[in-house]
């Protein structure tokens, strides 16, 4: 069904590259290098593949929540904060940080909070092909107008603490508080889902 895929790619892309796109021309010129950005995109499209590594490495991570089944929300608290929202987050951080150390450069302030922001996209837009082809259009929709932006402003938290780190000559404090902050906006976002 030929409809159904432009569908999917359109459900997809079209919505990280209108709200990137935006925030793209709201930055002043010359902060953002285009192919770089395309670099992090890339990345963070690799990194749903981590994720997908480290559940079929790790198959007892998916049984965490099932030690809470005695107590509903707790069950629910577990899956959303740590299952989904930690493991992603934090492979998006870790994916963030091999492209850095593959570029040998370190971003100013706007650029950084973009590039992280780009990570989040990739990995939002490859989760979306995952959830549409295996649910349908209709999910494609909410997630459209959801997920890809809840992934994109948890990119730009990210990036601003990466940011700060690199400012205060602090990196790794930065980047777990902000792991920690960003972890925490999508356990709630996830939490509500459920």
């Amino acid at each position: 069904m030929p409809e159904n895929n432009i569908l999917l790619f359109i459900l997809s892309f079209l919505p990280s590259l209108v709200y990137a796109s935006v925030i793209y021309w709201s930055y002043p010129k010359k902060v953002i290098n285009t192919k770089t950005a395309l670099l992090h995109f890339l990345m963070g499209s690799l990194s749903v593949s981590a994720v997908m590594i480290f559940h079929w490495v790790f198959p007892t991570w998916r049984l965490i929540s099932d030690v809470y089944s005695h107590n509903f929300v707790l069950s629910m608290a577990v899956s959303a904060f740590i299952q989904i929202a930690l493991l992603e987050e934090g492979m998006k951080l870790f994916f963030y940080q091999l492209t850095e150390i593959y570029r040998k450069k370190i971003s100013m302030p706007l650029s950084t909070m973009f590039y992280s922001m780009c990570i989040s996209a990739g990995f939002a837009v490859v989760e979306n092909i995952s959830y549409i082809s295996n649910m349908g259009v209709s999910v494609g929709w909410a997630r459209a107008t959801s997920a890809i932006v809840i992934h994109m402003v948890l990119g730009l938290m990210l990036g601003y603490f990466i940011s700060m780190g690199t400012r205060f000559k602090n990196r790794w404090l930065f980047r777990s508080i902000g792991l920690l902050f960003v972890t925490i906006f999508h356990g709630i976002y996830d939490l509500n889902l459920m």
